[in-house]
């Protein structure tokens, strides 16, 4: 056998890497698909208290939706390229802003019925959200619970 060949099949012998989840999957996983989540379920949607969906498109594609209002004019979304898990409760997910054509890294910290942002990263590097706080002003992000 010559050396080509010999290279060639111990390439092939090698464990291939588990095949990439889906995001849709990942979102699963951690029980993100299940209904709606809310900073406050009691309260219509608004701008102080946002209602997300996370969801799968026709075409398989994760999503995540935000509505601030109740007729869900003015909601916009994001399309979720990858999920993948971080630690046993937190997820990290690339998202793309759709209305902006941006992209964003966003940890999510899920505990059963409750998720918490940890942080936002934009493509320069900079943060919106950095350890569950707002950069700007310092301010704690907001936590969501799954609404019935």
């Amino acid at each position: 056998m010559n050396r080509l060949a010999a290279v060639v099949l111990a390439i092939a012998l090698l464990p291939q890497p588990a095949a990439a989840q889906s995001a849709v999957a990942v979102l699963g996983e951690f029980g993100l698909l299940d209904g709606v989540w809310a900073t406050d379920c009691s309260k219509d949607p608004s701008p102080m208290n946002w209602y997300a969906r996370y969801s799968m498109s026709p075409s398989s594609e994760a999503r995540l939706t935000f509505s601030l209002k109740r007729d869900r004019t003015g909601d916009f979304g994001y399309v979720i390229r990858q999920a993948r898990r971080f630690s046993a409760n937190e997820i990290l997910l690339e998202v793309d802003v759709v209305a902006e054509k941006r992209q964003l890294e966003v940890l999510l910290r899920v505990d059963g019925e409750r998720y918490h942002t940890i942080s936002v990263k934009q493509p320069d590097g900079g943060y919106q959200i950095k350890d569950g706080k707002f950069t700007d002003d310092g301010s704690e992000s907001p936590g969501y619970n799954r609404c019935r």
